[in-house]
């Protein structure tokens, strides 16, 4: 049974999404999931973009840890083998020392589905 309010909806739709990517034998699927992920990805669906230094507030990680989250939830992670590719990250345009973080268009697709 699905909950019924919004924020409520995206953690059961992103944590149903994550368990069965994560038991469907992906090559990504070694990786774990974590709770952060399912907090990172909330957020990011309530809210467009993201800085680093924000979701490490929200998820209570250090930057490093935000960072290295981040990477492996990104198309690449810092090893330059494949991430989950969920979120996107850029530049900000305003601060080049800054980085934005959004839902890609598979992790958009993907919430779609599972939140349907």
């Amino acid at each position: 049974m699905k909950p019924n309010n919004k924020t409520a909806q995206l953690y059961w739709a992103w944590t149903t999404l994550l368990n069965r990517y994560f038991r469907n034998g992906d090559e990504v699927s070694r990786n774990d999931g974590r709770v952060n992920d399912v907090i990172v990805l909330v957020h990011l669906s309530l809210n467009p973009a993201a800085t680093t230094e924000e979701l490490a507030e929200v998820t209570g990680l250090s930057l490093p840890s935000m960072s290295r989250n981040m990477r492996r939830l990104s198309k690449r992670n810092r090893q330059g083998t494949p991430g989950m590719g969920l979120i996107s990250i850029r530049k900000d345009p305003r601060e080049g020392r800054r980085y934005l973080h959004s839902l890609s268009d598979l992790g958009i697709e993907a919430l779609e589905k599972f939140a349907a």
